[in-house]
Formats: C-alpha cells, structure tokens, sequence
C-alpha cells in the first residue's frame, strides 16, 4: 500500500485534533511538502487532505513522521482524527487509513468477498 509512484486516490481528511495557529499552519505545510507526502493544509485549516496529485510517494509511515515532527516541533500538538479511504488502481485494492488508541496512523484492508 502506497508503492512508489503507484496511483492512489484519496477520500476524506485526517482533522487536528486543536486548531492550529498561522504559524503552525505554515510549519504543517513545509513538513508535509519536504515529506514530499502529497497532502496539504486544508482550505479550512484544521486538517490534512490528498493534493489530487497524479502519482502518490505517500505511505502511512511518511504521514507518521509527519504527526512526529509536528510533535517534536509544537509539544502540545495532539494529533490527528478520523479516516481517509484509499484506492490503488487495481479493482478491489481498497483501504482505509486509520488512527490508532495511541494516535498513530495504520492501514486496514478492506476484502470483499466474491
């Protein structure tokens, strides 16, 4: 899941957990894009949301370090909520992305059964 260069598409948002200020905000954007995670600040500016890029580098751990250096950075940053869904271009290559009791993001597969 998230292969280099594979094409995934995105549904959703992860949402901060507290709003954050300007300068937060401005330090969210940079990591994200020196992450190259293909996600950006969201219009609303309490979250994170795929950019619609062509061809995604992003994989739940890169967006893990994201939520580390945000920590490391801002202390009292707590987090992210909620759950985005991701299709790869394969039919049925489906899963969601996920945040955990200690709020660390997973993939879970979504199987179907034929």
């Amino acid at each position: 899941m998230g292969l280099l260069g594979y094409y995934i598409k995105y549904k959703g948002q992860l949402t901060f957990k507290q709003e954050l200020d300007k300068d937060q905000l401005d330090k969210a954007e940079v990591i994200l894009t020196e992450l190259d995670t293909d996600f950006e600040i969201t219009g609303a500016g309490n979250g994170i949301q795929w950019d619609y890029s062509d061809n995604t580098y992003t994989t739940v751990e890169s967006l893990n370090k994201f939520l580390d250096i945000m920590k490391k950075e801002y202390p009292d940053f707590l987090g992210v909520e909620g759950i985005l869904l991701a299709q790869g271009n394969d039919v049925g290559n489906l899963w969601y992305i996920k945040v955990n009791e200690e709020g660390r993001l997973y993939a879970e597969e979504i199987k179907f059964e034929i």
